[in-house]
């Protein structure tokens, strides 16, 4: 059991080392597509045209093929453009979730009366209403728990779908979906390792205890990574995370 922890953590937090280029190793792409536990069959090639010899160029190419990812209509993909949070809900919850369960989520909140899915800047009637949907559902995505917005009387916090993502942002989600679809016994090591990290004051006070990275940051690096893991890094947390940056994320973290 602590050996599958230490596996687990491990694996998280050197995909995010490798992301921003501490590392110097990648993990084969053949590897990586096979192991990609996600729903539906392999899409058809649908190449872009501008990642051709990018850092991240197969991670890209694997979420194209298993129909997680598309390029624009130009052809390009745009690798080093931001991510928002809108087509991170769709990433994510496309990726681990079936087609049934997403608009099962939409379908329930028709059915309480509701002309949002679940926060009240995000009607049902948007490309992206499905992914939040049961994201909300299923406690992976939340709005600014800071702001609130009053939309047709109703208070609440906003989900802001056009905003950058953050790396944090990023990691945290695309945790918490891993957490949400994984084995019982795998969920509470996680979940009990998240607890205590949340916690714990003694470890790493450069970031804040109020900080809500600290959790899922200090979760791996309580695995003896500390030292591949430079403070610079921890200045990441809160800034917005690219395209390609993220497809790099996102496979390394499906395919576990």
């Amino acid at each position: 059991m602590i050996s599958r922890k230490l596996t687990v953590f491990s694996t998280l937090i050197l995909t995010i080392l490798i992301s921003f280029g501490y590392l110097h190793f990648r993990v084969q792409s053949e590897t990586l597509q096979s192991n990609l536990k996600l729903h539906g069959s392999a899409c058809k090639e649908n190449s872009v045209t501008d990642i051709q010899g990018h850092l991240f160029q197969q991670d890209i190419n694997a979420l194209i093929k298993n129909c997680i990812v598309t390029g624009y209509q130009d052809g390009t993909f745009r690798p080093n453009n931001q991510i928002n949070r809108a087509e991170l809900a769709k990433i994510v919850m496309g990726a681990f979730f079936s087609l049934e369960e997403l608009q099962s989520a939409i379908d329930y909140f028709r059915e309480q009366g509701s002309a949002y899915a679940g926060l009240p800047d995000v009607p049902l009637n948007q490309w992206y209403s499905p992914y939040i949907a049961l994201g909300i559902l299923e406690e992976i995505i939340k709005g600014y728990l800071g702001e609130y917005i009053i939309v047709n009387g109703v208070k609440d916090h906003p989900f802001k779908p056009g905003n950058p993502v953050t790396f944090g942002e990023a990691f945290k989600i695309l945790l918490s979906a891993k957490i949400a679809v994984t084995d019982s016994d795998t969920r509470e090591i996680v979940e009990n390792e998240l607890f205590y990290t949340a916690n714990d004051s003694t470890s790493y006070l450069s970031i804040p205890l109020d900080d809500w990275t600290r959790p899922y940051l200090l979760a791996g690096m309580s695995e003896n990574l500390t030292h591949m893991f430079p403070d610079v890094f921890v200045e990441f947390r809160h800034t917005p995370i690219t395209r390609a940056q993220f497809a790099h994320l996102a496979v390394n973290v499906m395919s576990y």
